[in-house]
């Protein structure tokens, strides 16, 4: 049951990561990806110290590939399904 629930918070937060990621590409010029990119990472490493702590190593190997996961389903969304 945990292992589910660490992959499901991985697929979330990987999906919010990309949004915010392609939502800050969008302006540009305006706004630098970049600039963002040590609070991203940041929160990436506290949620998933968090789970490591709480659950273990094989939680935590979970969170990153349901994070890969929530990444790359946001990708192909974007390109195959909404198309902008």
């Amino acid at each position: 049951m945990e292992l589910s629930l660490s992959f499901l918070v991985g697929l979330v937060s990987g999906a919010l990561y990309s949004e915010h990621l392609y939502r800050q590409t969008r302006k540009f010029p305006r706004s630098n990806p970049l600039a963002s990119f040590m609070f991203r990472l940041t929160l990436l490493g506290v949620v998933g110290v968090w789970i490591a702590q709480g659950w273990g190593v094989e939680h935590l190997l979970s969170f990153f590939a349901g994070n890969l996961a929530g990444r790359f389903m946001h990708l192909f969304l974007k390109i195959l399904v909404w198309k902008t």
